[in-house]
């Protein structure tokens, strides 16, 4: 269960917070966010889903270190989704909010580029 708290851990650090913020977003206090810690030991399974959710990840991801149940073939879109997961809630939102920006502007191209491009007037 090393591995599960060095995940945490790890999280934490790269959304910038701390063990306070976890005690926070979940209903576990913060002694006993405390304790697994110092005495290395495991979360109940409960605990274990809060922290997940307050993670935004996977239990299955806390666990194992792997997300099974998202597997891709392209390894371009494995880079992408665990770039995606490095960031925090907000450049998520940003990166997330330019996506569906793109994808919109290509389902949707300006009128003129539909027609050809020929803007000038006769």
């Amino acid at each position: 269960m090393y591995e599960f708290l060095d995940r945490v851990d790890k999280l934490l650090t790269q959304k910038g917070v701390k063990r306070p913020w976890l005690a926070k977003q979940t209903s576990i206090s913060l002694h006993t966010i405390n304790g697994w810690f110092q005495n290395n030991r495991p979360p109940r399974v409960d605990n274990a889903q809060e922290i997940a959710r307050a993670l935004d990840v996977s239990l299955d991801f806390l666990v194992s270190g792997e997300d099974k149940f998202r597997k891709f073939d392209d390894p371009l879109i494995e880079e992408i989704c665990e770039y995606f997961e490095s960031l925090n809630k907000t450049e998520r939102q940003r990166t997330y909010g330019a996506l569906v920006n793109m994808r919109y502007t290509n389902l949707n191209p300006p009128k003129d580029s539909r027609e050809g491009g020929n803007t000038a007037s006769t």
